[in-house]
């Protein structure tokens, strides 16, 4: 515990306010640009990155190469279409060559492996400081003041760590991996205690936290609570918000850095942040080209999730949904693809979790965590709504009873509500 305790808190310090005033303050001046000016910046950042990785990246020099580019090629932000996507393969294939300085100079980081195998990358400090920096600016406008004590319920303690407090950041740590029935109350006795103005975690993390208070009886008040790193379902939304009184505003970003999306004040969508990243929207994935990472740079770089905009001919985007990942996609037996599979659940009775698998095509077992009072009528009810979004004739259903034991989460506790291996 001494040394999760002295390896948070050396986290902490390097990303304090302290350390990244110069990121914040440019991130405020960011944020009052208008759209001229916007432009300008990205334009800027884009041809100083790109030119960076073509002439010192191995991997974008021969990447470039192989597609016809020249440095000279690329004179504006209307010229970045010219070049090539880099898909999440290609960036696991040539991790160590897309550096454009020696690899001791950044921090080694992985993806959770939600989608599959983790995929390695890597950090610089400064990009470090300028994430943190965006996520301070988020916080303070949505109410939460740095310094403030807020509960954490993320990947960061594992099984033999239950909970630690963190002194420094004035923060609660409570390891997802030992939230359980029998002992809720002790972890609520603690929240109670630490009197947090805000809560953060995976949405699943929160879901079953609520899901135990509600068993024990009990609801707590807490102002704010910041979801990120899972797709956040309605019924999640509902049930945190309503058991521990509070207001949840949702991040959207990857671990690679590359695109960071927040909740608009109003709950109506997410927003860029300005001056984070160049985003190109198409139906089923995001281009993504990141302005704060100059030392590994991910340059048009395809992230597989499905966004919705508000209306596409905005300069300024506004996301209206985002519907997960394309693995979050289940394909029936005619070929067609089909999300945003939660609907299954909405008002359904007597089930505290899901979680929908599908091995093969036109195929899927609904596994289902019930509460006491679950019927066969509550199932059918389950298999009528399925079937009415997807086709009787097109998908193959068996539901099944699980405790909440059986449902899988990855190494670092991230709950996956379709688990898909068609995509494999």
């Amino acid at each position: 515990m001494i040394r999760q305790y002295i390896k948070e808190t050396i986290k902490f310090i390097v990303r304090s306010k302290p350390f990244i005033m110069s990121e914040i303050k440019e991130i405020e001046r960011l944020s009052r640009m208008n759209e001229e000016d916007m432009y300008v910046y990205k334009e800027q950042q884009f041809l100083k990155i790109f030119r960076k990785a073509i002439t010192k990246s191995k991997f974008y020099k021969q990447f470039y190469s192989d597609a016809g580019i020249t440095l000279d090629d690329i004179k504006s932000l209307k010229d970045l279409i010219k070049l090539p996507i880099l898909t999440k393969e290609t960036l696991r294939l040539n991790t160590d060559l897309i550096p454009t300085v020696p690899k001791w100079q950044l921090i080694s980081a992985k993806t959770s492996g939600t989608t599959g195998t983790p995929l390695r990358i890597y950090h610089s400090y400064r990009s470090i400081k300028k994430e943190q920096a965006y996520i301070i600016k988020n916080r303070e406008q949505r109410g939460f003041l740095y310094g403030s004590p807020i509960v954490s319920i993320r990947g960061n303690l594992f099984k033999s760590i239950p909970k630690l407090k963190l002194h420094l950041s004035n923060t609660l740590y409570i390891s997802s991996f030992n939230l359980k029935s029998d002992n809720i109350e002790d972890y609520y006795s603690e929240i109670i205690k630490f009197k947090p103005r805000a809560i953060e975690g995976y949405p699943s993390s929160l879901y079953n936290l609520c899901l135990y208070l509600i068993e024990k009886k009990l609801c707590l008040t807490i102002p704010i609570a910041f979801t990120s790193s899972e797709t956040l379902n309605r019924h999640q939304r509902d049930l945190i918000e309503k058991t521990l009184n509070t207001e949840i505003f949702d991040y959207y970003g990857t671990t690679e850095r590359s695109i960071s999306l927040i909740e608009t004040m109003d709950h109506q969508g997410y927003i860029e942040n300005p001056g984070y990243s160049i985003n190109e929207y198409f139906e089923n994935s995001i281009v993504t080209t990141s302005l704060i990472k100059e030392r590994f740079p991910l340059i048009r770089y395809e992230v597989n999730d499905n966004l919705k905009l508000e209306d596409p001919n905005l300069k300024t985007p506004i996301i209206k949904k985002i519907e997960g990942r394309k693995e979050d996609i289940v394909i029936a037996k005619d070929g067609s693809r089909i999300g945003r599979l939660d609907h299954i659940f909405k008002g359904a009775k007597n089930i505290e979790n899901a979680q929908i698998i599908q091995e093969e095509k036109g195929t899927l077992i609904i596994n289902i965590v019930t509460s006491k009072g679950f019927t066969e009528e509550d199932k059918n009810i389950i298999e009528k709504k399925a079937y009415d979004l997807i086709g009787k004739n097109n998908m193959t259903l068996r539901i099944v009873q699980i405790s909440h034991d059986q449902l899988l989460y990855t190494a670092s506790n991230k709950f996956k509500f379709v688990i898909s291996k068609m995509h494999k």
